[in-house]
C-alpha cells in the first residue's frame, strides 16, 4: 500500500513547535493549529477581542439619512459624500487583500488568526459603505458613485494599491517556487506588507473619519456617522494594534530588522506619498468650497493626518523628516473614538 503524503505546503506535519517568540513570516509552511504553544498571545488576544466585537451592518436606521441629504446645507452632504466614497473604495480593497496577498508570507498560526479576522471584518465595513449608499443616500447616492469613479479618488489609493500589488506577485513567485521562503525578496516583500497595511490603517484612513465625526458633531447623519464610529473602533482597537504588534515583533529579529533597513528608503517614500495625497484631498476637494465643517479649519486636519503620521515613524522607530505633531490637534476625536461615550446600549438603537 503506497503511503498518503500530504502536500507541505497545505499541511507541514513536520512543523517544529515552539513557545518562544520568533519572526512571525517565513518559518516554513504552516502545520497543525496550535493552542498547546501559544508565542504570540498578544496576536491571539487582538483576534479574539475582534470576534467580540463582531457587529451587523444593519444595526443602525440607514434610511433617516435619506432626508438629511435632502435637508441638510449642501456643502455638508458633499463632504459626507466624499468621504463615504474613500471608505467605501479603501475598505473594499483591504477585504479583498488581507488575507489572499499575506498568505503566502505567514508561518504563525496567532498572526494568522488576527489577519484572517481582520480580513473579514474589512468586509464587514465595505459591506456597511455599500449599505449605506443602499439604503441611507437616497437621490444621493448617484452622485457618491460619481465620486468614487472620478480618478483623483482612484489616484488617492494609488500608493498603497500598488504596494500590496507588488507583494502579491512576489508571493506568487513564492508560492509557485520561483524564489524561496530564504530569499531577501520573500522577506522584503511580507516587511512591506506589514508597513503598507500600518501606512493604510494608520494614516489613510484618518482625515475622512475626522470629517465624518466633524459633521456627527453638528446631529446631522446620525446613523450614518454612528456606522462609521463603529468600523473605526474596530480599526482602532484592532487593526492598528496588530499592525503595530507585527512591525515591533519583527524589529527584534535579525533577519527582519535587516529587510527593514533596507525597504526603508521605499517605506519612508510611501508614506510620503500618502501623506502628500491626503493633504492634497484635504485642501482640493474637502474643503474646496470654502466651507468650515463644525469650525474645524483644513489646517487641524493636515495636523490630525501629521499626528498619525509621527505614530508610525515612532512604531519603526525611525526619525521622522515631516513636520512633528506629537499631540491629536482634534480633541473632538478622542470621543468617537472611544465609543462608549456616543452611542447607547443595543436597547436604545432603533435597528434598520
Amino acid at each position: 500500500m503506497t503511503d498518503i503524503i500530504l502536500p507541505q505546503s497545505i499541511l507541514n506535519l513536520q512543523k517544529t513547535y515552539s513557545s518562544d517568540p520568533g519572526s512571525l513570516f517565513l518559518q516554513g509552511n504552516m502545520g497543525l493549529v496550535d493552542s498547546i504553544n501559544r508565542p504570540h498571545q498578544k496576536l491571539f488576544d487582538l483576534y479574539k477581542e475582534l470576534k467580540s466585537l463582531d457587529w451587523d451592518e444593519h444595526e443602525f436606521e440607514l434610511e433617516r439619512c435619506v432626508l438629511d441629504f435632502k435637508t441638510k446645507p449642501p456643502h455638508m452632504c458633499f463632504k459626507m459624500i466624499q468621504t463615504l466614497a474613500w471608505q467605501w473604495e479603501a475598505d473594499s480593497a483591504a477585504a479583498h487583500s488581507v488575507a489572499p496577498v499575506v498568505a503566502p508570507f505567514v508561518s504563525s498560526d496567532d498572526l494568522w488568526l488576527a489577519y484572517l479576522e481582520v480580513n473579514r471584518n474589512e468586509g464587514l465595513h465595505a459591506l456597511s459603505y455599500s449599505e449605506i449608499v443602499k439604503y441611507g443616500m437616497g437621490d444621493a447616492a448617484q452622485v457618491l458613485l460619481d465620486v468614487v469613479n472620478n480618478s483623483e479618488a482612484a489616484k488617492r489609493l494609488s500608493t498603497v494599491a500598488n504596494g500590496l500589488h507588488e507583494v502579491k506577485m512576489v508571493g506568487a513567485k513564492l508560492t509557485l517556487g520561483m524564489i524561496s521562503q530564504d530569499s531577501d525578496e520573500a522577506i522584503d516583500a511580507a516587511m512591506m506588507f506589514a508597513a503598507t497595511m500600518l501606512v493604510l490603517e494608520r494614516i489613510q484612513f484618518m482625515i475622512s473619519f475626522a470629517a465624518t465625526f466633524a459633521i456627527g458633531e453638528t446631529g446631522s447623519f446620525m446613523p450614518i456617522v454612528d456606522t462609521v464610529q463603529k468600523i473605526m473602533t474596530d480599526e482602532y482597537t484592532i487593526h492598528i494594534p496588530v499592525g503595530k504588534y507585527v512591525i515591533r515583533n519583527e524589529l527584534n529579529q535579525a533577519r527582519s530588522k535587516k529587510s527593514i533597513e533596507r525597504i526603508w528608503p521605499a517605506v519612508e517614500k510611501m508614506i510620503g506619498e500618502v501623506l502628500k495625497a491626503e493633504v492634497h484631498w484635504n485642501y482640493n476637494h474637502l474643503f474646496a468650497d470654502g466651507h468650515e465643517l463644525a469650525g474645524i479649519r483644513p489646517k487641524m486636519f493636515e495636523d490630525w493626518a501629521l499626528f498619525a503620521v509621527n505614530d508610525v515613524f515612532e512604531t519603526f522607530g525611525k526619525p521622522n523628516p515631516f513636520t512633528i505633531v506629537s499631540k491629536n490637534p482634534l480633541s473632538y476625536m478622542n470621543d468617537w473614538i472611544d465609543i462608549n461615550k456616543n452611542q447607547g446600549s443595543p436597547q436604545e438603537i432603533r435597528r434598520g
